[in-house]
């Protein structure tokens, strides 16, 4: 499904330059649930920027779903990440949009016509149809992120890339929504990159890979 390879990036700091990805390789399996940690700092969201085709690298090579990103225009690119679901610390829902019109947006802008298997499958299992005709800011932390992760989830897409989604969440309402995030994610069948800082969250995946001075570790 991912396939990063040999990818180097650097951040210009006044006048020197800053190496922050060092020929790094990733590669991900169809399906399977990934958790990346690492420093503050590391380049662990700067990683999955790149892969969601929000950066470029300066040189490597990164591969999706057997899709190349390199060489892609900006539009392209947008179409491309129309096909993937990406889940911020920030919630970033559309403040005067309901529930139901933050979690069917993206589906909408793909012109799917299963709003009601969308209700059914991730919204009902995120326990969003009581809050479904109320807007972002009469809802809680947790069920703002929870909106975020259906609305992520809603167009199909197989990738799902999520940078330190329980991040602005108490331990106890983190567990909850990333509980339901990982029982959504397996029974779908979705390949999940997660950012996290977090090892009991990252305990939920199958596999944890470190980032350190630019490249991942098991």
């Amino acid at each position: 499904m991912i396939k990063v390879h040999q990818v180097n990036l650097f951040r210009t700091q006044g006048r020197s330059q800053r190496q922050i990805l060092d020929h790094c390789d990733l590669k991900v399996s169809r399906g399977e649930r990934v958790a990346i940690m690492g420093e503050s700092g590391a380049g662990k969201s700067t990683l999955l920027h790149l892969i969601a085709g929000l950066e470029r690298p300066d040189s490597g090579h990164i591969e999706v779903n057997g899709d190349t990103l390199e060489g892609r225009t900006a539009a392209q690119l947008c179409q491309y990440r129309k096909r993937i679901g990406l889940v911020f610390q920030q919630f970033n829902l559309l403040p005067t949009l309901t529930v139901a019109d933050n979690v069917l947006f993206q589906h909408r802008l793909n012109h799917l016509n299963d709003e009601q298997g969308v209700i059914d499958t991730i919204a009902g299992p995120l326990g969003l149809i009581p809050l479904w005709e109320l807007y972002p800011d009469q809802l809680s932390g947790g069920e703002q992120q929870r909106v975020a992760i259906a609305r992520a989830l809603a167009h199909h897409p197989k990738l799902i890339l999520a940078d330190e989604p329980t991040g602005n969440l108490d331990e106890h309402t983190g567990d909850e929504v990333m509980a339901l995030f990982a029982q959504l994610t397996r029974q779908l069948g979705l390949t999940l990159v997660m950012v996290t800082h977090s090892r009991r969250v990252a305990a939920t995946l199958e596999r944890t890979l470190h980032l350190r001075e630019g490249r991942l570790h098991d």
